[in-house]
């Protein structure tokens, strides 16, 4: 599995639509998801599944070879590709790319819902879909049984995968199998070398069962970024330190870098703890986009992440909307090679 900050083809989304669940939230969510796709376009092609064409075109106004004339290294195109959908979070039930000798294999899981919790037959058929078009290049395309998600996943891209055991090893995944044979799936079918599986970590409000992206994430080979809590009166607390300490045994020659949990979001109608978290931002082609949520910890989490990627172009934008359906840019995102 290919390290996030190898140079990228390609950037899939998969917008908001007015049947989905973001009901009175959905023109802010849509906003925001349109800054993220327009930035992201300012460095690699972006594609946009379009589950709901005719609300899409009230925020991007293109068609399909348009170019956007940003500032940035170069013009990218924005695609747009109109494609039935359940949700936006591409991440989990976009293609998985994995470097093969000279070639980019494309994997395509499972993908069910988050174990159940969802609708999600639409989505679990846009990998499948968007691959027999030609969209996704001449890469090939591997179909599993497996389920599995994106979001789930946290690689270097020179053999070790960082994931939790909460998610990969829940029963309503993948109930047949047991850990030995899910880590021996994970090496036969992804090629990782060493899996280091988290036992601790989990933010009040994910219903993706503690996936790696909102609380992990390598910023190169030799360091990791991760989510942190210093106020014991947070609910948090313990199971981060516990999920440090971790991290300190499986990591002891790497740079751990800690990003300070958010100041609390709530939903603003069951008030609702939200999962706000810095690590979920977006790595592309000379870039970092992170998300941010109008609070107090934004500017310390940036000042954090500017010195972590002093080579990259750091951009905040707002994520305040977003986070209402539980998720973030990286969830947000399926970047290809």
């Amino acid at each position: 599995m290919i390290a996030e900050w190898e140079n990228q083809s390609r950037v899939l989304f998969s917008f908001p639509k007015r049947d989905g669940d973001w009901g009175h939230q959905l023109e802010a969510a849509s906003l925001e998801m349109t800054n993220l796709i327009t930035t992201t376009a300012r460095f690699v092609p972006v594609t946009v599944v379009c589950g709901d064409m005719e609300w899409v075109s009230k925020y991007i106004r293109i068609d399909n070879s348009f170019d956007l004339k940003g500032p940035g290294p170069s013009k990218s195109k924005i695609q747009l590709f109109d494609l039935p959908t359940n949700d936006c979070w591409i991440r989990d039930f976009g293609p998985i790319s994995q470097q093969v000798g000279e070639r980019i294999l494309l994997h395509d899981f499972r993908f069910n819902g988050w174990g159940q919790k969802f609708e999600a037959e639409a989505d679990n058929r846009v990998s499948a879909r968007l691959w027999a078009t030609g969209i996704l290049g001449d890469s090939a395309m591997q179909s599993h049984a497996t389920v599995l998600e994106g979001g789930s996943l946290e690689t270097d891209g020179q053999g070790t995968l960082l994931t939790t055991e909460k998610c990969l090893l829940n029963p309503n995944r993948n109930l047949h199998l047991t850990k030995t044979e899910i880590t021996r799936l994970l090496k036969d079918q992804l090629g990782f070398k060493r899996i280091v599986w988290l036992k601790h970590g989990e933010l009040i409000g994910d219903d993706t069962d503690a996936h790696i992206d909102t609380l992990v994430r390598f910023c190169n080979p030799k360091t990791l970024a991760y989510t942190c809590s210093t106020d014991p009166d947070d609910p948090h607390f313990d199971s981060l330190q516990a999920m440090e300490r971790e991290l300190q045994v499986a990591f002891p020659e790497h740079h751990l870098i800690p990003l300070p949990l958010p100041t609390p979001v709530f939903a603003e109608d069951d008030g609702q703890r939200l999962p706000a978290t810095y690590a979920n931002f977006l790595l592309t082609n000379g870039a970092v986009i992170v998300p941010t949520y109008g609070l107090p910890t934004d500017a310390q989490a940036m000042g954090i992440l500017a010195d972590v990627f002093s080579d990259r172009e750091l951009i905040p934008l707002s994520s305040r909307a977003l986070v209402h359906q539980h998720g973030s840019f990286h969830c947000l995102s399926c970047n290809l090679y």
